[in-house]
């Protein structure tokens, strides 16, 4: 009887000690959800609208379509209480087609290939105190966007980045804040839950022997090393292809500075340019300024070498570009 009763003392006590420590761990992460690729959620912006609902979450799970070589980009928000987190990072399966068991982007594919494939990225956090009024954008006041102050996502990480930002992120402890509430009325102070966003690059396979219909997938969030929380995906490829023609002027300016040796600094300032430029035309973004052609005298030198970025040549499987565009040079200089 008694060693009964020490057993169950010691059975009672495993599962106490086992509950609080599933209890820790997971404390630090409030919820997560899913959001397109078309806003911005603020670090502190815990209350979103969209959360419980939106276009591509039905507050259990996340549902995409695309076409044949085009890149679907979607966001986690993993929203955290105030003492942050250690170890963050997300990962995704690959998708599988339920009939046929094809698999887009698994092991051994090319990052764009043929194949598809699956890219990560953490979102950096910036502090607006007090926007500007960029008329010259904007065209008048009244088209620039409302409340753009606080700490707002702004670049995004790759996860393999070696600096600050790569896989896995820490996520510093709040301090305290100053906010009002929702009716403007009163002023709070407190210890602000806050999000850390991920961003997700999915590109569809460029080969039509992929069979069209629904894959499924799931979403898996990471704190140092042990699974917090899995969402399931869905999603249907459509039967069409997105054509490589770009037929839309979008263009981006890129730093002199060499910032982003900071991010990759095993890398050469060419390895660097190369990598940029093959991004933003993954992107359908034109990458312009910043680079040598664009900052010197004309030299038939120089202009001989960055000519393979406005013919196309620079941008196809032989000089080691994968993805949408391929052949299809820069439309602007």
């Amino acid at each position: 009887m008694i060693k009964n009763k020490l057993f169950i003392k010691i059975f009672v006590l495993t599962l106490l000690v086992s509950s609080s420590i599933g209890l820790e761990l997971n404390a630090q992460v409030n919820s997560v959800w899913a959001i397109g690729d078309g806003e911005k959620i603020f670090k502190y912006n815990t209350s979103h609208f969209a959360k419980n609902k939106n276009s591509i979450w039905d507050g259990q799970k996340i549902n995409l379509r695309g076409l044949y070589n085009e890149v679907l980009g979607f966001q986690i928000i993993v929203e955290l209480d105030s003492t942050g987190a250690k170890g963050l990072e997300i990962s995704m399966s690959p998708p599988l087609h339920k009939k046929s068991g094809k698999i887009i982007g698994g092991d051994g594919t090319i990052k764009y290939g043929t194949q598809g494939s699956i890219d990560l990225f953490s979102q950096h956090y910036l502090q607006v105190k007090r926007p500007t009024e960029p008329h010259w954008f904007y065209g008048s006041a009244n088209s620039a966007p409302k409340n753009m102050s606080g700490w707002i996502p702004d670049a995004l990480i790759p996860s393999n980045a070696t600096g600050k930002g790569g896989f896995p992120v820490t996520v510093s402890k709040t301090k305290k804040i100053t906010i009002r509430n929702q009716h403007q009325l009163e002023i709070i102070e407190r210890q602000a839950s806050q999000n850390q966003g991920f961003w997700i690059d999915l590109y569809l396979p460029r080969d039509q022997k992929f069979p069209v219909g629904q894959y499924t997938s799931d979403i898996t969030v990471w704190a140092n090393g042990k699974k917090i929380n899995t969402i399931p995906v869905e999603i249907e490829l459509i039967s069409a292809f997105m054509p490589d023609e770009n037929h839309s002027n979008v263009w981006m300016y890129t730093s002199k500075d060499n910032a982003l040796q900071y991010y990759f600094p095993d890398l050469t300032l060419d390895e660097i340019d190369k990598m940029i430029k093959f991004e933003a035309h993954r992107h359908r973004i034109d990458l312009v300024g910043g680079f040598e052609a664009h900052g010197k005298p004309f030299d038939i030198q120089i202009m001989t070498e960055y000519k393979p970025y406005l013919d196309g040549s620079a941008f196809t499987p032989e000089n080691g570009y994968q993805g949408p565009g391929q052949n299809i040079g820069e439309k602007l200089f």
